[in-house]
């Protein structure tokens, strides 16, 4: 054995071990800790930080105040403030956790499906990316978190002794999947359920190489029921509990019907192209640079169906059926049963993009695209169908274009290093470490000043017929409550008469003496109105008066 190979097998062999997962894990989440500092988001962060925040309060979801996302997140937020107290850099540090366990679960699984080289370089990849798929405190990262090992386990089935333990643990983290994003649950429901149909007759032919039961019926649902067994046993409590305290059309209504007919209508971005524009480029707008980074950009947007165009027809007709090496079945159809597994959650996942063509949305299909894509050039190599150096050059192509944008992201600056400073003098207490918007942390000790730590204030846009966003982050920061169950202003919801006018009823019940507003120019908003709602702006206008203006933040007190 010559030292180029002696070298290779230390490697595999580190890391296949638990040692080298250890070391990969360790060094995902110092990277993820890069940055916690820094500026808090007004309106994504700022969603589940005080949504926690009114869950200590006593206060329920979908019932006392009004959100499209699972429940999830918000309780795990009160948990952890409840423990260590409502701060920022606790949310933060526990976002950084649950990224590096995606890195380390992302790592474990192309073990599975790729060799260790392979799996190492796209797990650089997407642990790059991973930092910059979505704000602090998404509920999206522990989602995937429990999509991922749920679909690790049911990609393992053939290979276990004891299939329906497994089945059933998949069950239940897909459970838990649907606790934190009920549409990932959903396409983990349906690609698990497809995959375990088959489950009984696959496994036969993949372990014993004997017939499938004449039975099939009885052998489709022993096979069936752990799985249905352990998903219900997560959500039966919490349905039950959401279904005494809320309406049901209020649960329906937050949870499917706006997010399936009214989000689209009002968050839809374009697909982007697959090149930027030269023109730019020739005159001088767009440096050569950036335009190299802007095209790594776009090549997220294009690798991920690419990658499962390419698995499912190496699928249909690439791969060649070669003995397992350990004798007694497939070697070859256990991975595709592993493959096709996370094709068909990638492939559903993907009509999230449809709607929102931004990263966060592309989140899960990447990552399960960047699970195939080794995969498959493993698996390619293997049988070497094509030409050795042709494989590595479009894979390392492939890999190597994917790299430019977080590099570009990682070495922003992010502010002007002469306001940097400005960030971490707002002695807030809640923010601790994390910087905050100078003009907003004047504001909202100002707020602080002039109001009673009870007392409940509205924090809302200077357009409320049109609406981007909101600074909902303010609520936590401020340590003041809102007075409305709508305390995240989203176009479609408080752009309607309907929800305008309860706001408007929810101010004048709780005596609302100040308002606190958030005036951005150029506006970006939008409607799905036909005519625009002025409603909740001619209240203002007429009972509310300017007091003070920090920067884009307005304070208003009652005439």
């Amino acid at each position: 054995m010559d030292e180029k190979t002696a070298a290779k097998k230390i490697f595999y062999r580190f890391f296949s071990s638990w040692h080298g997962l250890l070391l990969l894990l360790s060094v995902s989440f110092l990277y993820f800790l890069f940055g916690i500092t820094g500026v808090v988001d007004v309106y994504d962060e700022g969603i589940p930080v005080y949504g926690a925040e009114r869950i200590l309060n006593g206060e329920v979801p979908y019932r006392d105040f009004w959100t499209i996302y699972a429940p999830g997140q918000f309780y795990v937020l009160a948990g952890l403030f409840k423990i260590f107290g409502s701060s920022l850099l606790a949310e933060r540090l526990y976002d950084t956790a649950v990224r590096a366990l995606v890195s380390g679960t992302v790592y474990l699984i192309a073990l599975r499906l790729a060799s260790p080289g392979w799996g190492l370089l796209f797990w650089v990849v997407v642990t790059a990316w991973l930092k910059f798929f979505g704000y602090h405190a998404s509920s999206t990262f522990p989602a995937i978190l429990f999509v991922l090992v749920s679909l690790w386990a049911v990609s393992g089935l053939p290979a276990q002794e004891k299939p329906k333990r497994w089945i059933f643990i998949s069950g239940l983290l897909a459970g838990l999947a649907t606790l934190f994003r009920h549409d990932f649950g959903f396409y983990t429901f349906l690609s698990e359920i497809s995959a375990i149909l088959f489950f009984p007759f696959w496994h036969r032919k993949l372990t014993r190489g004997g017939k499938v039961s004449s039975n099939w019926a009885s052998v489709l649902i022993a096979s069936l029921w752990p799985y249905l067994l352990g998903f219900g046993a997560v959500l039966f409590f919490p349905l039950a509990f959401f279904l005494s305290a809320v309406p049901v059309k209020d649960l329906w209504y937050d949870l499917v019907t706006f997010p399936a007919t009214i989000f689209p209508l009002v968050r839809d971005l374009p697909y982007p192209a697959p090149l930027p524009d030269p023109a730019r480029i020739f005159r001088g707008e767009l440096s050569f640079f950036r335009a190299f980074t802007d095209l790594s950009h776009r090549w997220a947007f294009y690798v991920v169906p690419l990658t499962f165009a390419a698995v499912f027809f190496f699928l249909l007709f690439g791969n060649r059926r070669k003995p397992h090496p350990k004798g007694g079945g497939d070697g070859d159809a256990a991975w595709e049963w592993g493959v096709g597994v996370f094709l068909v959650f990638g492939i559903l996942s993907f009509n999230n993009v449809r709607v929102r063509s931004d990263l966060p949305h592309l989140f899960p299909s990447f990552v399960a695209a960047g699970l195939l894509f080794p995969a498959l050039v493993a698996k390619i190599l293997e049988l070497r169908l094509f030409r050795r150096g042709l494989v590595f050059g479009v894979g390392l192509a492939a890999a190597l274009l994917l790299f430019p944008h977080p590099l570009q992201e990682l070495q922003k600056p992010g502010v002007d290093e002469r306001y940097r400073h400005l960030l971490y003098v707002h002695n807030l207490r809640r923010a601790g470490l994390v910087g905050v918007n100078p003009f907003q942390a004047q504001t909202v000790h100002y707020v602080q000043s002039v109001t009673f730590p009870w007392e409940r204030i509205f924090v809302g846009s200077h357009r409320h017929d049109q609406i981007y966003n909101s600074d909902v982050i303010f609520y936590f920061l401020s340590e003041r409550n809102c007075a409305t169950r709508y305390h995240e202003l989203s176009p479609g919801s408080a752009t309607s008469r309907e929800v305008q006018a309860a706001i408007i009823d929810d101010l004048q019940r709780n005596h609302v003496r100040y308002i606190v507003i958030l005036s951005r120019i150029p506006i970006r908003g939008v409607t799905n109105e036909p005519v625009p709602v002025r409603l909740l702006d001619e209240f203002i206008k007429v009972n509310y008066q300017q007091v003070e203006k920090f920067g884009d933040w307005f304070v208003l007190k009652r005439r």
